[in-house]
């Protein structure tokens, strides 16, 4: 079957747990880390596959494994918890049992990875399985389901399901171990990876029967045809390759971005170019009359005749068929399931709420809404969780903001536009347009007249929204702005830069009014404070300064995290300061005395952005991980930990 490689994410270990769904509306409140009220998004996901009997779907995420019914497309429950970061997931034979590991994996106290054997029914964790170094790239079951192969950083472990004990370690391929799949006949085990190898083992005696070479780039996926006579590989350098799974002579080679091949599958010498992102996943249809390929293009090939019978242009690492072969799962790359018709290429439906990190995010001033910023820009209802609508013409954003009468969304755009949105319709109202490059950071005066935009191209624009025409640029900084805040008043505009500086303006002549120094590393958020008096910066550097925002002069430094600080918000009584950080921890600081008050886990990446909702009861925080958290915010402090 596939397994393949994902964005690399740091992952954190944690207790797996299990919750069982009872309606599909609760899944929001599953599994919640201590603190939190709220999960919006499922997380980034890195695998899936289909149990043999065909009732469920295991979808391996940045916070776990959810299982689905693939007829309802209902979440049915969430095995493991946040920080556990399953990247790779295999039913056995009889479905009752999954494993999962990790490709970041929770490590104990021996700092060895873990694998986890579910059982699936009861929800229970039935066994652990530790001795992989670092990674656990790929896990598969033989056909008796007695033995367990797992690939980590180079080498494969041969496991005994039934008493956990390591029967063999595989040892020969360099580097991780990307892809392990057993032969029909359970004899042979196939595993390929960095190396560009494949490597055939004997099960039973661990023995490297035989080696095949001819991929020029590493290998992500192989799969056995079920007749186990050909092994297809499918590698980052474009191509699919079809070997002789006994003699190990090579027999094809698909190129993703042909049309047809023609002839029957013949021994050919001649290697087909792909394009450069290379192929992904490769996976057979139980029947073999097909062959699935995943990675910029998703194809499904006749295994007969090499004609691509259908394409689908997403961009997906991981595929599957059901045990039917009627419907191959995709997992986007940018974050949905769709689950295609295998004979016809039309899609059946869609699971939603896998996201890819959100950048920014913003509450509604007006109901209870929250806007993400990442590959789409979406709307959620805080009350259910669910997300309520992308608006129009909304792609790849680093930064959301409402304007401050709830009525208009604006954006700032990888393609260098601002687009500009009705919140609630959605609709597009305009775009500005006038940056050279990426447009990293937008906000609203206080009096909605005036969008603030920054970004890669070291400019400030300041835009009339009425008019949606510029007002005027401010330069000064030499590196990159990364974010920008107006002072309560709207007198005054602060700038954050990768030149570690934060400048402040005066917002009617356009005049450099102070730069503010003192961060050693490139300064990621700023905020100014509800009475205007004070202005928090986040760095690079890992600290957060509080500045005078009058005098701009330096009064504390904050500096309980240990990686760099990616925002700051203030709440709307100004008594509190919340930061989120790659540490992936949220901390709340008493924003007078620099106090901290309390640290929130629970993400298991980088926390990207931090807000609080307009009474201040709670702080949403945006991970990198692929969800949103929802946090009870107490108003007692209470002791750093």
């Amino acid at each position: 079957m596939k397994k393949s490689i994902f964005f690399s994410f740091t992952l954190w270990c944690a207790t797996l747990q299990f919750l069982p769904g009872t309606i599909a509306q609760e899944y929001t409140r599953w599994n919640l880390p201590e603190g939190a009220k709220m999960r919006l998004g499922k997380g980034i996901t890195y695998d899936l596959e289909y149990s043999p009997d065909g009732t469920k779907l295991a979808v391996a995420t940045s916070i776990g494994i959810w299982l689905y019914d693939p007829h309802t497309a209902a979440e049915t429950a969430l095995l493991a918890v946040h920080m556990a970061g399953d990247c790779s997931v295999a039913f056995s034979p009889d479905s009752k049992t999954l494993a999962s590991g990790s490709m970041y994996s929770s490590y104990d106290a021996s700092g060895r990875s873990r694998i986890r054997l579910w059982d699936v029914n009861a929800g229970k964790l039935k066994r652990t399985l530790e001795g992989h170094i670092i990674d656990v790239n790929a896990v598969a079951f033989s056909p008796d389901g007695n033995t367990l192969a797992s690939g980590g950083f180079g080498e494969t472990r041969v496991w005994d399901t039934v008493t956990g004990k390591i029967k063999h370690t595989l040892e020969g391929h360099k580097y991780e171990v990307y892809s392990v799949v057993f032969s029909p006949d359970g004899n042979s085990l196939a595993t390929s990876g960095h190396d560009n190898k494949i490597r055939l083992w004997d099960v039973v005696s661990g023995e490297n029967k035989r080696t095949l070479k001819g991929h020029t780039d590493r290998i992500y996926s192989v799969a056995f045809s079920p007749d186990g006579k050909i092994l297809a590989s499918a590698s980052k350098d474009g191509t699919i390759r079809l070997w002789n799974a006994v003699t190990g002579k090579r027999k094809n080679i698909l190129r993703r971005n042909i049309r047809s091949i023609g002839q029957l599958w013949e021994d050919v010498k001649r290697t087909l170019k792909g394009d450069k992102r290379g192929v992904n996943s490769v996976d057979y249809s139980p029947d073999g009359s097909t062959i699935a390929s995943g990675g910029d293009t998703i194809r499904i090939w006749d295994a007969g005749t090499g004609k691509i019978k259908h394409t689908h242009t997403v961009s997906s690492d991981a595929i599957a068929y059901s045990p039917d072969g009627s419907t191959l799962a995709i997992g986007s790359e940018h974050g949905t399931i769709q689950l295609v018709d295998a004979l016809t290429g039309r899609f059946k439906r869609t699971l939603e709420g896998h996201e890819i990190g959100a950048m920014s995010i913003a509450f509604s001033p007006d109901r209870d809404v929250l806007a993400s910023a990442s590959y789409r820009i979406q709307l959620w209802d805080v009350n259910t969780g669910h997300d309520m609508q992308a608006v129009k013409g909304g792609k790849g954003a680093y930064s959301v903001a409402f304007s401050p009468d709830g009525r208009s969304l604006a954006a700032g755009s990888v393609d260098k536009a601002i687009p500009l949105w009705e919140a609630d319709t959605g609709d597009k109202i305009g775009s500005l347009e006038g940056h050279a490059d990426m447009v990293y950071a937008v906000t609203f005066s206080p009096d909605g007249y005036t969008l603030a935009s920054a970004g890669k191209d070291k400019t400030i624009r300041l835009w009339n929204v009425e008019t949606i025409k510029l007002k005027q640029t401010l330069r000064k900084h030499k590196r990159a702005i990364e974010s920008v805040a107006f002072s309560p008043d709207g007198n005054t505009l602060a700038s954050g830069s990768d030149d570690k500086t934060i400048r402040l303006w005066d917002v009617s002549a356009g005049k450099h009014i102070l730069t503010l120094k003192g961060h050693q590393g490139e300064v990621k958020a700023i905020a100014y404070s509800p009475d205007g008096t004070t202005l928090a910066s986040g760095s690079k550097d890992g600290t957060i300064r509080l500045w005078d925002a009058v005098t701009g002069i330096h009064r504390r430094s904050l500096t309980k995290h240990k990686n760099q600080v990616n925002s700051v918000a203030f709440a709307p009584d100004g008594r509190t300061l919340a930061s989120g950080s790659s540490d992936h921890t949220v901390r709340l600081w008493d924003a007078v005395t620099g106090n901290p008050k309390r640290t929130l886990e629970g993400h298991s990446n980088s926390v990207n952005f931090v807000t609080f909702s307009a009474n201040g009861n709670s702080v949403a925080s945006a991970s990198r991980d692929g969800t949103m958290l929802l946090w009870t915010v107490d108003p007692t402090p209470s002791s750093s930990h």
